[in-house]
């Protein structure tokens, strides 16, 4: 029904009025300044005006001061004759004897903290300085066993040359030994076995360098050496000259 008595006041139907009213009635709905919309002016006026309730009782609220009222440091707030009258020195002299008690605790609080921390502080350098000797000591002990395993090396590279001269010398040997006259022959010379013993006693000082001990039985003495050269003895033979 509102439909068709506004289409017939106006001819037009309301979706269309509608349009049409957005086209013709911007100009007097809104203004527009550049790209800022204004939809309401703001009042000319002051907002806080003296007559504003709120602001009267807000003014109406008493100033609350001290009782010294030169502690606040302002011009014109001076303390008022009768002050001494009005503040009773028993008062003033139980706080100030609670005041007294408050920081006599605390500062015996604090100096016993203080003593704590301090021998607490003591122990920590002596642990630190013993702590540092037992480094000094490890650092020079280490260096020694540097120097042990440097001339353990050493003397494994000379058993490795010594090795490798009986080797070249080992075939001359035989050779000799087959010039000779077969009763007088030397059985053949064997060095395996002083070769394992070399390479045994190369291991036993691996591991003593390394941190292990090893025991009396594998150390490998001179004697035993020569016992496994295997060389069975001959019988001696004197040849007189006539």
């Amino acid at each position: 029904m509102g439909n068709d008595q506004s289409s017939s006041s106006s001819g037009i139907s309301t979706s269309f009025s509608f349009l049409s009213g957005r086209k013709g009635g911007n100009s007097s709905f809104r203004k527009k300044t550049g790209q800022i919309v204004v939809v309401r002016s703001g009042s000319s006026g002051t907002l806080c005006s003296e007559e504003d309730i709120s602001l009267k009782k807000f003014k109406e609220i008493p100033k609350f001061y001290p009782i010294l009222k030169s502690a606040l440091h302002q011009n014109g707030l001076h303390d008022s004759p009768d002050i001494k009258k009005k503040i009773s020195s028993r008062a003033i002299f139980r706080l100030a004897t609670c005041f007294q008690d408050y920081f006599g605790e605390y500062a015996q609080l604090i100096a016993s903290e203080q003593g704590y921390i301090a021998s607490r502080i003591k122990d920590v350098d002596y642990f630190v300085t013993v702590f540092l000797d037992r480094l000094v000591y490890r650092k020079k002990s280490l260096e020694v066993l540097q120097l042990q395993s440097e001339k353990l090396s050493e003397v494994k590279n000379e058993l490795e040359n010594l090795k490798m001269r009986l080797e070249d010398l080992l075939p001359q040997v035989r050779s000799l030994n087959e010039f000779l006259p077969e009763e007088d022959r030397l059985p053949p010379l064997s060095l395996i076995h002083l070769f394992d013993s070399l390479t045994s006693t190369s291991t036993a000082s691996s591991t003593t360098t390394s941190g292990t001990s090893t025991p009396a039985e594998d150390v490998i003495s001179p004697d035993s050496l020569l016992t496994n050269l295997q060389i069975e003895p001959i019988e001696e033979c004197y040849v007189v000259d006539k």
